[in-house]
């Protein structure tokens, strides 16, 4: 019985914890592409919040971009 109790107990403690993760825990790769576009501009300073942009991504996705 008190197994369960503590069982319960952690998983009340850890599920708000694990709701609270970063906003970029999941995107759409989609969003990916869509940052990328930037590098193309003429402007230095959209070049710059696209790399920027593209850095927040895992680099496995982002690599044939950035390198």
């Amino acid at each position: 019985m008190h197994r369960k109790l503590l069982l319960a107990l952690c998983l009340a403690m850890a599920l708000p914890a694990a709701s609270e993760r970063p906003a970029h825990a999941f995107d759409w790769l989609g969003r990916i592409e869509l940052e990328a576009e930037g590098l193309d501009s003429d402007n230095p300073q959209h070049r710059l919040k696209a790399v920027r942009n593209l850095g927040r991504f895992a680099i496995e996705w982002t690599r044939k971009h950035l390198l």
